[in-house]
């Protein structure tokens, strides 16, 4: 294999990495979870009041962030705390939220 299939097997991975996270992205719930862990790390609990959602339903959406390691959660006492693991993914939805805007004019 030269150089440049080796590459071109490299890009295609990425292409599939990049694929699979839009994907994940692409459901209001965890848009709304980021939007709001954006601004602070939150419990289950606190999370449950501010979403119309049943608990298992918020653990499933918050496993399969916490699973591609777009969250991460650190412990104090006996709670959970649910936080963004990469601050960016808020600027990411924040330019995706300009440009549905401009093209809905």
């Amino acid at each position: 294999m030269s150089k440049e299939e080796n590459l071109i097997d490299i890009l295609e991975e990425t292409f599939q990495n990049m694929s699979d996270i839009l994907k994940i992205l692409a459901h209001p719930l965890r848009i709304k979870l980021i939007l709001i862990l954006a601004q602070k790390p939150s419990t289950v609990s606190e999370l449950l009041k501010l979403l119309e959602v049943r608990q298992p339903n918020l653990s499933q959406h918050l496993t399969l962030l916490k699973r591609i390691r777009l969250l991460k959660t650190k412990r104090e006492g006996k709670s959970v705390y649910y936080q963004l693991a990469h601050p960016e993914i808020k600027e990411l939805l924040e330019k995706i939220n300009e440009l549905t805007k401009e093209i809905q004019r």
